[in-house]
């Protein structure tokens, strides 16, 4: 089960919140890593938790001589970012992704494409490259996909809540009538 995992998770999230560089420190200028993303959607709510890892930047052509660059470049396109997205290390997504695809049991039970918008609950996505596959909640599901599902959902939305993200704002920005609130 996934639930061996996600110590591991955990332990590899405080390391990315930590540092946002890749393996091979922050001094190169291009991800080795494919694109990735994984997405979970909560169809009810319009819930939208996005992860997303460097070499997706450096696919984008986000500008940056390093990954803390491109990371804070990314957040700074205030109307080209979804608030959902965060940026997570190579190494995190890549054992992200490993964890679901493994242990997870996303690769038996997912399907081809991106989720349908309309009839489901909820559903979680991993975008590599060129392939997009999902899972979705659905009726008749097994116990054993149920709990597996779970499994990765609660991983997916684990990982994201412990990724941090660049604040842009300082107190400077935020005024209670004419006043700022730092003086």
């Amino acid at each position: 089960m996934i639930r061996l995992t996600l110590p591991l998770l955990a332990l590899l999230c405080l390391a990315a919140c930590g540092s946002t560089g890749g393996s091979r420190g922050s001094s190169y200028v291009g991800s080795s890593e494919p694109p990735v993303s994984v997405t979970f959607r909560d169809y009810r709510s319009k819930l939208v938790l996005t992860l997303v890892n460097d070499g997706l930047l450096v696919a984008k052509g986000i500008e940056g001589a390093t990954p803390d660059l491109r990371r804070a470049a990314f957040y700074s396109k205030r109307d080209a970012v979804n608030l959902g997205t965060k940026v997570a290390s190579d190494e995190l997504m890549r054992e992200l992704v490993r964890a679901l695809e493994g242990e997870g049991g996303f690769t038996r039970y997912c399907s081809p494409g991106r989720a349908p918008r309309t009839g489901l609950s909820t559903s979680v996505e991993i975008e590599a490259g060129a392939s997009v596959r999902h899972w979705a909640f659905r009726n008749g599901m097994s116990t054993e996909e149920q709990r597996n599902y779970r499994d990765c959902r609660d991983a997916v939305i684990g990982v994201h809540s412990a990724t941090e993200q660049y604040q842009s704002a300082s107190p400077e920005d935020f005024k209670f009538g004419q006043t700022g609130v730092r003086r």
